[in-house]
This record gives structure tokens, sequence and C-alpha cells, in this order.
């Protein structure tokens, strides 16, 4: 009985230690990210480039094309649709910013003249001086949200702009990674005792199937979203419908907040035609997110990452505390991740995942 005690309170001494443990190197792999984040960005867009390529690689290379080569192919497609993409896109996309920055001090002028003239036939009847600052507080508000937000594209794109090293190195990392595949999972195998091996093959094949299903599930989603939307605004004769359409696609890479965040300048542009266009641009988006997320997620990621919708939030707000826009794209891939590591950290006595 005794000897039976002491066994528990050993296991639970052994568990407490590596509950310690586990958080003390998650801190730290925390703290360390959070230091170098600047410099991760080249590699989560190689990252993001080796999950497009490396299907298609694969297939050129089981038709005995050697791997460098069936690299270099694959790139030189990727640079040809991009470059068609683009040809195509940046006259409209470039166009519609023009135009929107030209009306966006018009429109800021009409919600003035408007408050304006609110404010001056409520002079006319007693109404209380509290309701009266707020009409005009709420005006106001809307007039700096309007130039805030054509601020805040011109600070896009140059963020854009100043990233371009990044773009230039992400490819050059993505090819290594390519390459190097098989090479550099066995170093990593090296780093292991023999007997733990296939467990961390395990690991690293279901942490695989995790990033893969996420990566390019929410890519395909995104890009049918915004292609369905820019044909939906285009049908109800919304203006921008191509740049409105591009925004809201981008911004649902952001699971849960990017589709509110979309609809904002959705919202804002539309109410320039008129208010029953804006009605209709909320419908719209109402009725695409709806198709999102009962037919589009199921269908084409299914439950890929695995976790509860609170911990999705909770990642987001997280990571975009932490990091940024950055942070927001990482935080449920790499949750998912994290969960992945803690399920294999606290496998069962089989030898079998939890």
């Amino acid at each position: 009985m005794n000897n039976k005690i002491i066994d528990e309170n050993g296991w639970l001494s052994a568990l407490r230690i590596r509950q310690v443990l586990a958080a003390l190197i998650a801190g730290g792999v925390l703290l360390f990210l959070y230091r170098v984040r600047g410099a991760f960005t080249p590699f989560l867009l190689a990252l993001l480039v080796v999950y497009l390529a490396h299907p298609l690689v694969t297939s050129l290379e089981e038709k005995e094309i050697p791997r460098p080569v069936a690299i270099l192919l694959v790139y030189l497609l990727l640079a040809v649709l991009m470059g068609l993409a683009i040809a195509w896109l940046l006259p409209a996309v470039r166009d519609e910013i023009e135009q929107i920055l030209v009306i966006l001090p018009q429109q800021a002028m009409r919600w003035e003249g408007l408050a304006q003239s609110i404010l001056h036939r409520m002079r006319r009847v007693e109404v209380p001086l509290t309701i009266k600052d707020a009409i005009g507080n709420l005006f106001v508000r809307l007039q700096q949200g309007l130039e805030a937000f054509a601020q805040r594209v011109v600070e896009i794109t140059v963020a854009l702009l100043s990233r371009i090293m990044s773009l230039i190195v992400a490819p050059i990392i993505a090819y290594y990674i390519l390459r190097d595949r098989s090479l550099l999972r066995d170093q990593l195998l090296n780093l292991v005792p023999v007997q733990r091996r296939d467990d961390v093959l395990a690991l690293l094949r279901e942490i695989n199937q995790v990033l893969n299903g996420f990566i390019r599930g929410q890519l395909i989603v995104s890009l049918a979203m915004a292609i369905m939307l820019t044909l939906g605004l285009s049908l109800i004769g919304v203006r921008y419908a191509l740049l409105i359409g591009l925004m809201a696609g981008l911004f649902d890479l952001i699971p849960y907040f990017g589709p509110i965040i979309g609809v904002v300048p959705a919202l804002l542009l539309a109410s320039v035609q008129s208010f029953w266009k804006a009605v209709w641009v909320l419908v719209l988006f109402l009725a695409a997110n709806q198709f999102e997320a009962s037919v589009l997620v199921p269908k084409i990621m299914g439950d890929r990452v695995g976790l509860h919708p609170l911990v999705v939030i909770f990642a987001l707000l997280a990571g975009g505390e932490l990091f940024g826009v950055l942070g927001l794209l990482i935080a449920v891939p790499a949750t998912a991740v994290g969960r992945v590591l803690v399920r294999f950290w606290w496998k069962g006595d089989k030898g079998k995942l939890v």
C-alpha cells in the first residue's frame, strides 16, 4: 500500500515537473519569436510557396524530371500566372484606387454639409442638447473615419512596397526547402534518439497535414470569396466592385474577424452611391459569409485544425496583439501546431498520439 502511494506521488511529481518544463519551453519559444518577429516574414512567405508548389514539384518528379528542374518549371508557371493576373488586375485596381482617393474628400465635405444642415434644422426644434451633440459627433466621426480609411490605404501600400525584400528572398528560401526537403528531414531525425524517431516522424506528418490543409484550404476559400463577392457587387451595380472584392478576399484570410473587417470598406464605398446600395451590399456579404460557413469551409477545409471557436478567437486576439497583421494571419495555424505538439508531449503508453 505504502509503495503504491509512493509510486503515485512520484508520478505526480514527475507530471508537475513536465508541466513546468513545458510551460517554460513554450514561454521561451514565444519570447524568442516575439524578439525576432521581423525576420519571420520571408520564411512564412517561403512556407506558403512550398505548400503551393510541392504537389506540382512531386508530380513532375514522378515523371522522371530532376527535382531542381521541376522546381524551376513550377516557379516559371507560378510567375506566368502571377504576371497575367497582375497585368489584368493592376490597371483596373489602380484606376479604382485613384477614383476613391478623389471622391473621399468630396464625400467628407458632403457629410459635413449634411451634418450642418441637420444641426441647422434642429435649432428650430426643441431637441435636448445631448442629442444634438451626439448627432454632431456622429457625423464628425464618420468624416474622420473616411479620411482615416484613405490614409490607411496609402500606409498599407507603402508597407507592402517596404516588404519587397521579403518577396525577393522568400522564393529563394522556398527553393532550398523544396530541393533539400528529404535532407532537412533526415538531418532533423539525426538529432533524435533512434527509439523516438518513429514518434517524431508521426509528429512531423501530423503537423504537415494540419498546415497543408489549413494553408491550401484557406487560400482556396478566400479566392472563391473574392470572385463571388466581385461578381455579386458587379451585378448589383456597385462601383469599385473589383477592389472591394479583392480586399474582402484578402481579409477573409483572417478567420472570424476577416469577413467583419472586409464589409466595412464595402459599406462605406457603397454608401457613396446610395443608402440602398449599402443595404444590398450588406445583404450580399451576409449571404456570402453564410455560404462560406455552411458550404465552402466544410467541403474544402473540413475540421483540419481541430480548434474550438473560442480558442481561435483568443489566438487571433493574442496574435494580433503580439505580431500585428502577421500575427492575425499565423495565429490559427500556429495554435493548431501547438495543439499537435502538446498532444505529442502527452502521448499514451502505447506510443500513439493522444
